[in-house]
């Protein structure tokens, strides 16, 4: 789904930045140069979620969305016991019982 969203998001980026390209080549002035940068900007847009899909597929990161296993920062462990799924540290059920006092 998130492979989905890249393509189609890139492929309207494209469309636009084609657009603004040949509406810009029939303009004059100050108004084409303006044109020419946006479509260059639109193309670099296109390109960016293609190329942060591609280092994720690479480098193994998990794209927006998925869990991982984190569930609100705390996770069961075996036998009740309850740890920190980021530091990945045991914690007593006292500390977590604690409130502070005013």
């Amino acid at each position: 789904m998130f492979l989905l969203c890249i393509v189609i998001f890139a492929t309207l980026a494209v469309l636009a930045g084609y657009f603004v390209l040949v509406v810009a080549g029939k303009a004059e002035g100050g108004l084409q140069k303006f044109g020419k940068v946006l479509a260059i900007w639109l193309f670099v847009l296109a390109a960016l979620p293609v190329l942060a899909g591609g280092y994720m597929a690479v480098s193994g990161h998990h794209g927006p969305g998925m869990m991982r296993g984190h569930m609100g920062g705390w996770m069961h462990g075996q036998h009740g016991k309850k740890w920190c799924a980021h530091h990945g540290k045991s914690v007593s059920p006292s500390m977590e019982e604690e409130q502070p006092s005013k």
